[in-house]
C-alpha cells in the first residue's frame, strides 16, 4: 500500500462519514427554526441518545464483516448473526419506548422535564427502524470494503442524505409536526432506504462470495467463535454511546441545564464532522493494514497527516469569526446559545486528532484478533467521562455543556493511554 492507494480508498469513506456527520447539524438547523426550539432540540437529543444506545452493539459489524466474510459459509454465518442481533436490539428499543418504561427512565431516573420527555418518547418510537437498518448497512458495507468497493459505499450514503433532506424539508414545509418528530422520521426513512439500497448494490460481491469454494487454508468460524471475536467489539460502541444518556442525566442537573441539553447535540454534531475523518480511517486500516502489519508504516504516516489537517481546520473555524457563522447563521442558534456552543467546541478541539489515534490503535488490535483490550479501553474512557462530569457538576458551578466537553476529552485521553501497552506488546511479540 502506498499513500496514494490509501488516499483513494479513504476518500469515499471519508465523504461517507462527512455526509453522515452533516445529518445532525442539518436536522438541528431545521428544528432550531421551528416552534419551541429548545424543547424540541433537547427532546430529539434525548431520543437520539436512546437510539444510539441500542444501535451500539451492531456498530462494529462493519469491521467483523470486513475480517470474517471470506467465503460462502462465513458469509451465511455472519449474516445470520447479524439478523439475530438486529432483532434483539429492535425489541430492546421497543421496550424502552413503552410509555411507562420511558417515563421511569427519562423522568424519574434522568430527571428530564415531563413535557420534554413526552416529546422524546414519541420521537423514540419514530426512530424504531434506525438500529436494525444501521446493522444491515454496516454488514454489507464490510463486504464492499473487503472488495475495495468504497466508492459504492459513498453512493449508498448519498442516497441516504438525499432521502433524509427531502423528507425533513418536505415535512418542515408541509406539515405541522413538532421539530423532534420531523427529525426522527427523516432519519428513520433515510437509513431504511439506505440499508435496502446497500444490499442491492453489493449483490455482485455477495454473489462472488456465494460462488467461492471453501478451501482448506480458510477456516470457517463457528457461531461461538464469531461471538467471542465480536462481543468485545460490540461492547466498545455500546459503552461509548452509553455515555450520552449518562451525560444527559448530569446535564439535567447542571447549571444552565436546559441550555446545555439543547446545545450538547449541536456541539457533538459539529465535532463529529471532524471526528468522522478518523472513524473512516479505522475501516481502511482494518482492511488494509495487513495480517503481518506490512502496511502499518504507510497507514501511520497517513494518519499523522490526517490528524494534523483536521485539527488545523477545526481550530480555524472555532477560534475565528467562522464559529459565529456556523453556530448562528448555519445552525440557527441564538447568539446566547451560540456562545455556549463555541466555548464547548474549543474545549474539545483536539478530540478529532485523538479519534484518529484510537482508530489506528483499534485497527491494530482487531487485525491481531486481540479484541478484548478494545472493549476494556472503552470502559476506561466511560469511567473517565463519568468521574469527570460528576466532579464538575457536583463541585463547580460551570455550565453543564462545558463539564460535558471536559469529560469527553479526559475519557478519550485515558483510553488512548490505556491502549499503548497492548499494542506495544503485539509489536514486540512479532519482532521476537
Amino acid at each position: 500500500m502506498t499513500l496514494l492507494k490509501i488516499t483513494k480508498l479513504w476518500i469515499p469513506l471519508a465523504l461517507t462519514w462527512l455526509m453522515m456527520s452533516a445529518e445532525g447539524p442539518f436536522l438541528a438547523a431545521i428544528v432550531a427554526r421551528m416552534s419551541e426550539p429548545k424543547y424540541n432540540l433537547a427532546a430529539f437529543g434525548i431520543a437520539f441518545a436512546f437510539a444510539l444506545l441500542t444501535e451500539a452493539p451492531i456498530m462494529m459489524l462493519l469491521g467483523a464483516s470486513t475480517v470474517l466474510s471470506k467465503d460462502r459459509k462465513s458469509y451465511f454465518k455472519l449474516r445470520n448473526f447479524t439478523f439475530t442481533l438486529n432483532l434483539i436490539i429492535t425489541i430492546i428499543l421497543l421496550l424502552i419506548a413503552l410509555p411507562p418504561i420511558f417515563k421511569i427512565i427519562a423522568v424519574d431516573m434522568i430527571g428530564v422535564e415531563p413535557n420534554i420527555a413526552q416529546i422524546a418518547n414519541n420521537a423514540v418510537l419514530l426512530l424504531l427502524p434506525w438500529p436494525a437498518s444501521i446493522g444491515f448497512r454496516r454488514f454489507y458495507h464490510g463486504i464492499l470494503i473487503r472488495n475495495n468497493q468504497t466508492v459504492k459505499i459513498a453512493i449508498t450514503t448519498i442516497s441516504r442524505i438525499l432521502i433524509m433532506a427531502t423528507t425533513a424539508i418536505s415535512l418542515y414545509k408541509l406539515s405541522y409536526l413538532k421539530g423532534a418528530y420531523i427529525a426522527s422520521i427523516a432519519l428513520s426513512s433515510a437509513v431504511l432506504f439506505e440499508s435496502l439500497f446497500t444490499r442491492w448494490i453489493a449483490r455482485k460481491n455477495i454473489s462472488s462470495l456465494l460462488n467461492q469454494k471453501v478451501t482448506e487454508d480458510i477456516k470457517t468460524p463457528t457461531y461461538l467463535e464469531i461471538t467471542k471475536f465480536y462481543y468485545p467489539l460490540a461492547l466498545t460502541p455500546f459503552i461509548a454511546i452509553s455515555a450520552q444518556p449518562i451525560i444527559t442525566f448530569f446535564l439535567a442537573k447542571s447549571v444552565y441545564s436546559l441550555e446545555s441539553l439543547a446545545i450538547f447535540p449541536v456541539v457533538a454534531s459539529f465535532s463529529f464532522i471532524f471526528r468522522s475523518m478518523g472513524l473512516s480511517l479505522h475501516e481502511i486500516a482494518i482492511a488494509k493494514i495487513g495480517n503481518n502489519f506490512e502496511n502499518y508504516s504507510q497507514i501511520k504516516l497517513f494518519s499523522i497527516i490526517l490528524a494534523s489537517v483536521i485539527t488545523i481546520v477545526n481550530v480555524l473555524v472555532i477560534f475565528t469569526f467562522l464559529g459565529d457563522i456556523w453556530f448562528v447563521d448555519i445552525s440557527g442558534l441564538s447568539e446566547f446559545l451560540a456562545g455556549f456552543a463555541i466555548i464547548g467546541s474549543r474545549i474539545i478541539f483536539i478530540l478529532p486528532a485523538l479519534t484518529v489515534l484510537i482508530s489506528i490503535q483499534r485497527a491494530i488490535l482487531i487485525t491481531a484478533s486481540q479484541t478484548t483490550p478494545v472493549g476494556i479501553s472503552t470502559a476506561v474512557e466511560l469511567a473517565g467521562i463519568i468521574i469527570t462530569i460528576y466532579l464538575f457538576v457536583k463541585l463547580t458551578s460551570i455550565p453543564g455543556i462545558y463539564a460535558a466537553c471536559f469529560s469527553f476529552l479526559v475519557g478519550r485521553v485515558a483510553a488512548n493511554i490505556f491502549l499503548i501497552y497492548p499494542i506495544n506488546k503485539i509489536f514486540k511479540n512479532r519482532t521476537c
